[in-house]
Formats: structure tokens, sequence, C-alpha cells
């Protein structure tokens, strides 16, 4: 069971006093939807030239129907799902993917690989301004590289270069809470003062929010035997992913209402809508909008250009310590951009480094005349748990928007039994 603290105190630059952040679960709403899916595959694979060629190919088609039945609020205020015919909405789309490997010698071959994806939007999550469901996300990707097998099969390497993007990437955003929320609070402030609302346009829909993205980069993996006893595993990558096209329902309905609020005499900005004043509003509307998409067409928010993982584990065989086994890991990842100030410089979370061990014993037990494997494996998990939280997004002011609050490290005993 794990228990979410009241609140969480951040520290953000050294000697300042602490700012503190009250914490909550985030509640589900009742819903009703289903969908209904239909997908046809076909794939082929051919070999050629003694099987130094090797060929892949195939296609989906992909139909789906979606039914949702909104909810509506009683006297009460309590949500109930009225006797309605429930809104439908279809889509459907068809992907290709094909590659090769072609093996120029037995120990040196190269691969090539294209294929596209799609995702059907799912019923719970909607968009501004209408609660329409999310369009398709779909995206498309190319790798190709080299792949050596040395040292007598004790030594596989695979080396690559990728360029994978997407289209309508889904990312939650608040952006019904920065521009339908607010768009409601500001126009019920008017008419409570007794003035005219900005306007009167009604947005509805949730938080999720669409974008593109692009990426290309490098990776490695490498499995080593070195011993009959001794093994190892590298994986690495550098990437680069560039987000684009941020807040596409946001910004489409933000350039409607956007103008009504700052069109706003100084008497009526000055209005409270609550706790805050309606010129506030807006500057807490542009600080949201810079803050999220403060790298839009340079980075992506988080995303750790370099990642690198090793594992190795080694079997004792022989000898007064025969069946124990030991090994651990070593994960990195570099400092991920997490904003951007106002003046153009970039804000980063530290670079993620942690470790892993095991420790395991390994026997066999001739209970009632039958063969019976026990394995008694320790496990210790992210051991150096550097931070207590990591920061996910911060504001061009230097605060933080999004803190993440980091699991403490792992440890576990298990045994299992073999039959």
């Amino acid at each position: 069971m794990c228990l979410l603290p009241q609140q969480v105190s951040v520290v953000m630059n050294a000697g300042a006093a602490p700012s503190t952040y009250q914490l909550a679960w985030t509640k589900n709403t009742l819903a009703d939807q289903w969908q209904h899916l239909k997908e046809y595959l076909v794939s082929w694979q051919g070999y050629f030239f003694n099987d130094r060629l090797v060929t892949t190919a195939g296609t989906r088609h992909t139909a789906n129907e979606a039914f949702t039945r909104t909810t509506a609020t009683d006297g009460a205020g309590n949500l109930y799902l009225p006797n309605v015919a429930a809104n439908y909405e279809s889509s459907s789309f068809d992907r290709i993917s094909y590659g090769f490997v072609a093996k120029a010698t037995p120990w040196l071959s190269g691969y090539y690989n294209y294929s596209e994806n799609g995702r059907i939007p799912g019923t719970s999550a909607k968009l501004i301004p209408d609660n329409r469901l999310k369009p398709l996300h779909a995206g498309k990707g190319r790798d190709f590289g080299l792949m050596f097998n040395l040292l007598d099969n004790r030594l596989s390497a695979r080396f690559g270069y990728f360029t994978p993007n997407s289209v309508n990437q889904s990312v939650t955003s608040g952006s019904y809470l920065n521009v339908g929320n607010r768009n409601d609070s500001i126009n019920q402030a008017l008419i409570a003062a007794g003035r005219p609302p900005a306007n009167t346009v009604t947005i509805e829909g949730g938080n999720d929010d669409l974008a593109d993205v692009d990426a290309h980069g490098y990776e490695l993996n490498l499995t080593a035997n070195l011993t009959p006893s001794w093994r190892m595993i590298v994986n690495a990558s550098k990437s680069k992913v560039v987000t684009s096209n941020m807040l596409k329902a946001a910004r489409s309905v933000a350039a409607v209402v956007v103008p009504t609020w700052t069109g706003l005499s100084a008497a009526d900005q000055a209005i409270s809508t609550g706790s805050i004043s309606i010129a506030q509003e807006i500057a807490n509307y542009q600080s949201w909008l810079a803050a999220t998409t403060a790298v839009e067409g340079e980075s992506t928010i988080g995303q750790r250009e370099l990642e690198f993982r090793l594992f190795t584990r080694y079997d004792f065989r022989t000898g007064p310590i025969k069946g124990v086994y030991t090994g651990g890991g070593l994960r990195y990842g570099s400092s991920p951009v997490v904003g951007k100030s106002t003046a153009g410089a970039y804000f980063s979370s530290p670079a993620n480094r942690e470790v892993d061990l095991l420790l395991g014993y390994r026997t066999d037990l001739g209970l009632h005349l039958r063969k019976i494997r026990l394995d008694l494996q320790f496990n210790a998990q992210s051991i150096l748990h550097q931070e207590d939280y990591t920061y996910l997004q911060i504001q061009a002011n230097g605060q933080p928007s999004r803190v993440q609050v980091n699991a403490p490290p792992r440890y576990s005993l298990s045994a299992t039994f073999s039959f």
C-alpha cells in the first residue's frame, strides 16, 4: 500500500526556504463508454539466396466504433447517467510495414525496417471545445543498421539509427482547466458584477491535448557471454526528440476567447473571479501557455538524450559455493530539459544514476524421490536514491509546476520452487 503525503517541500535554490505544495488524489468521474474494434492483419516472410536475404512485409486494417453517454447533474449536484441515446463516432485506418535482413558474411548482417502505426482514440478523454474524441494517433518510423556475431557466438551486437515520428500524440496539459474553466470564471465574475460577459462561448472537454513528435537517434545493444558462467548485457541510446504543434485544441479555442479577455477595460479586468482578478487570470493563462510550450520545436520536456543500462551476472558452477550467483546493474540517464527561462536559458533536472544488485542461491532438493529446484534470491533496486523528488517541469520564473516524488530503494527476498 502506498500512502500519499499531504504535502511536499521543494528547495529551489541553495540556502533558500523550501516551497510547500499540497498533494491530493485525482478523482475519477462517472462515465459510460464502449467500443467495437475490428482488425485484419496479413503478413508475409520470404527467404532468398540460400537464406542470406530474409524479407518481411505486412498490412493491417483497423476499424473502430465508439459510443459514449455523457453524465448529467441532478439538483443536489450528484452525477448520473441519463437515459438517452449514446453519441456515436467511427474511425478506421490502414497501415503497412516491411523490412529485410541481409547477411554479408556469417558474422556481419545489415537490416532495414519501415513501419506505420495508429492508435484508436479512447472514449474517456475528450478535447475542448465540444467534448469531441481525440483523432487518430498516427506515426511511422524507420530504422537501419548493422548486426555482428563474433567470438564463436559469444558476442553479439547491434548498432542502428532510428527516425520515428507521430502526429496527434495525446498529452495531458490542463487545457480545459486553463482555457475552458478560466473562461467560465471570467464570464461568471463579470455577470456577478453586473457587467456583460466577455463572450458567449461554451467550452466542454477534458485536460488532454495533442502535439506532434519527431525523433532521431542511435542505439547499441550488446550481449556478451564472456565465459560459461559470466554474462553481460549493455544497452545504450542517444536520441533527440522534438515536440511541435503543441496544444492544438487549446490554441484553437484560445484564439477565440483570449482576445475577449484582453479586450476588457482596466476596470473590468480588476474584477475578482474569487481569489484573484481577471487581469491575474489572464496573466496565469499566459504563464501556463509559455511554460507548456517553452521548448516547442527545440526539444521535449523531460526527455533524456542519453540512456545507458548495463547488467551482468556470474554463476558459480564449481567449488565450495557452487550454486551461488550474483549480479548487478547500472542505469544512467542524462540531464533532461524541464523548462526555459524568460532569458532563454534551459532549466534541467539532475542526471539519473541508479544501481541494482542481486544475490542468489540455486540447488536441487531430492524430496520424496522427486527432483525439485529451489531458487533463493535477494534483490536490491535503486539503492543510490539520489533525490527524494525530480523536477518534471519548471516555469519561466524558475518555479516548478510539476514534481515527481521518487520511490525509495526497494529490497526483496524470494523463494522459487521448480518441479
